[in-house]
């Protein structure tokens, strides 16, 4: 009787609990279909936006004709333009009968604002003496400079003597370096200015960045003639200005100094990469005049503002070169 219960109890703990070890229930993985993802195309194009403005006033420029390659869009009446444009490096033109022609190349890679900038002709603007001051044209009518100009702010380095070794006076080195200081920012719209200045009885000649000024008994500089006040190579970096101080009193100011102001400013214009001009007003006339005033005239001003918005080796009428750096051989002028 006993036994009997003792096997009831024991089936009854079995069916409880499981005999003979424990067991395990398969684990089903739910079925997931494969999915290849396939990726979207890269873009070959992007959308070009921008405004024409006036590189001499800044206002808008309505109506300009803009050409990329065989597409043409007109900007609105804000100087506003949109256009789509596949990948790449693109020429980039601007006409209107208000603007000086006008060609840049444009990169394109990504969605981008283009701001674009044109001459306009109206305001003052005089063609004939940009391309004297900027392309040689008083000098070299039959034959038009590519832009040279400085694209860093120069340093200056002032001999204290001359080519035999005399000392300069202080009187002459003090106002030299006024008008070089001051000079620099005026010639350039305020774009440069003197980086850092030296004196000595050494040289730069040859040293990137620098601008050596030196000093002449025409000994061993040989300009054209007698009434040579000195020269200068043309907008080349680096840069060198000789001053040709002994015996013509008209290159001088009276009791200032051995080089007037205006010599100064006018061998630093050719310094900075300007041409002569056809006007007795002007610094850049080639003759000098009895004028201890250093300052260049307006119009040389408004004009050269213009070249320093432009890249070295800019052509005429208003063409960019498609590189960044365009290597020209150097010119000296007198």
């Amino acid at each position: 009787m006993r036994c009997v219960l003792g096997v009831a109890a024991m089936l009854t703990l079995c069916a409880l609990v499981g005999c003979g070890g424990p067991t395990t229930t398969p684990t089903v993985q739910p079925f997931e279909p494969t999915t290849t993802i396939i990726p979207a195309p890269a873009p070959t194009s992007a959308t070009v936006t921008g405004r024409v403005t006036a590189t001499n006033g800044g206002q808008a420029l309505s109506g300009i004709a803009i050409a990329f390659g065989p597409e043409t869009v007109i900007s609105d009446a804000t100087g506003t333009f949109s256009s789509v444009l596949p990948f790449g490096s693109v020429r980039v033109t601007l006409t209107s009968s208000g603007i000086l022609p006008r060609s840049v190349t444009a990169a394109v890679n990504a969605s981008r604002n283009l701001p674009l900038d044109a001459i306009s002709v109206s305001g003052g603007f005089d063609q004939t003496f940009y391309r004297q001051l900027l392309r040689n044209t008083f000098d070299a009518p039959t034959t038009m400079e590519p832009l040279r100009r400085w694209t860093e702010n120069p340093s200056i380095y002032l001999r204290t003597i001359d080519e035999v070794g005399t000392v300069m006076d202080m009187k002459t080195l003090d106002s030299v370096e006024a008008t070089l200081r001051q000079a620099v920012s005026a010639w350039t719209s305020g774009k440069l200015s003197v980086a850092a200045f030296e004196r000595g009885t050494g040289t730069k000649l040859g040293v990137f960045g620098w601008i050596t000024v030196q000093w002449s008994t025409r000994v061993t500089f040989v300009p054209p003639d007698s009434t040579t006040c000195g020269d200068a190579v043309v907008g080349a970096n680096p840069g060198t200005i000789n001053f040709y101080y002994k015996g013509d009193f008209h290159c001088r100011c009276p009791g200032l100094s051995e080089a007037s102001p205006r010599v100064v400013s006018h061998e630093l214009g050719h310094a900075l990469g300007f041409w002569h001009t056809d006007g007795r007003n002007d610094v850049m006339f080639p003759s000098y005049q009895s004028n201890c005033d250093w300052q260049p005239s307006a119009r040389e001003r408004d004009h050269a503002a213009i070249a320093y918005s432009r890249p070295v080796g800019n052509v005429d009428p208003d063409n960019d070169p498609t590189s960044a750096v365009y290597s020209l051989a150097s010119r000296v002028v007198y």
